[in-house]
């Protein structure tokens, strides 16, 4: 008959072990938490009419501006993103086809519009106001990144256009734009 010695047995199990679990010092617990957002940013304008005055005909040329106006608007987002910003033409007002530029259809004048841009560093001159490139339309602009819930004021300039090869008559000219915001 076989005897053990428990002893023995008792040693040799607490051998195979890890010394880590034989000799156990204090231990700390970590708990994660976090929380998942969507994330939103709004848009409001500081200024939502925006008047041109009156202008002569004989002022307007083909691709040129006569006269431009600040438009802010603030972007509220939560969460941090880098938005965006795109315009459209709100109802009763289209786009000159193959150019940037929105017009009303109370209307009266032809061949005149306005042309929404981003403000840069040292302003828009008037003269050198229009540019298809740089004209905010369906493709998006990037804005002010934003770190967590933040508001920031963009700065748009909207200018009085005379599209390139258009024929510009007297009358009125008004439009209704959207401004878009998107965010990551």
């Amino acid at each position: 008959m076989v005897q053990y010695n428990s002893m023995r047995v008792l040693t040799g199990l607490l051998g195979l072990l890890p010394l880590s679990l034989v000799f156990a010092g204090p231990q700390a617990t970590v708990n994660f938490d976090g929380s998942i957002i969507n994330g939103s940013c709004n848009i409001s304008v500081q200024n939502s009419i925006i008047n041109f005055g009156p202008h002569k005909l004989t002022s307007f040329a083909p691709g040129t501006a006569v006269a431009v106006r600040p438009v802010d608007a603030d972007i509220d987002c939560t969460g941090s993103t880098t938005p965006s910003v795109t315009v459209t033409a709100a109802a009763g007002t289209t786009q000159f086809p193959g150019a940037p530029v929105f017009r009303g259809a109370a209307s009266t004048s032809t061949g005149l519009g306005f042309m929404v841009r981003k403000e840069i560093a040292g302003g828009i001159p008037v003269g050198s106001f229009y540019n298809a490139a740089q004209a905010i339309t369906s493709t998006p602009v990037m804005l002010t990144p934003v770190a967590g819930t933040a508001t920031s004021t963009e700065r748009f300039i909207l200018g009085l256009v005379q599209p390139p090869a258009t024929v510009a008559t007297a009358g009125t000219v008004v439009a209704k734009i959207t401004l878009n915001v998107h965010f990551n």
